[in-house]
């Protein structure tokens, strides 16, 4: 199963981590659940550095994928708000992902604190 949850620190949403596989599919054939999350992944990461400018730390490799923005002082309150709107909107495809395949295969949880 897919486990996905946001990172927040004191005062932002800051990213997201996605860790193991759907396992909807027999190992060898494509996943589309898998191939799903880390395409919505891959758009929000790609949408935060060449559209908002933002300095992102992220990896993707199999079984996890990360990102975060990296937290400087000169990130307006119009840029975070665009962020935050940008990670909504991939937590909103992954609840609809989990709707449309089961929660047996990915499981949108809870966000984590971070320092």
């Amino acid at each position: 199963m897919i486990s996905i949850c946001w990172l927040e620190d004191s005062s932002h949403r800051v990213g997201f981590i996605c860790e193991g596989h759907a396992g909807y599919r027999e190992p060898g054939e494509t996943d589309e659940v898998c191939a799903a999350i880390t395409a919505l992944a891959g758009n929000l990461v790609t949408a935060w550095t060449d559209i908002l400018n933002l300095d992102v730390t992220y990896q993707f490799e199999s079984g996890l994928l990360y990102g975060r923005i990296e937290k400087k002082e000169e990130i307006s309150q119009a840029t975070w708000d665009k962020a935050d709107l940008l990670l909504e909107s991939f937590i909103l495809g992954c609840k609809q992902i989990e709707l449309s395949y089961g929660s047996q295969y990915i499981s949108v949880t809870e966000p984590r604190r971070i320092a």
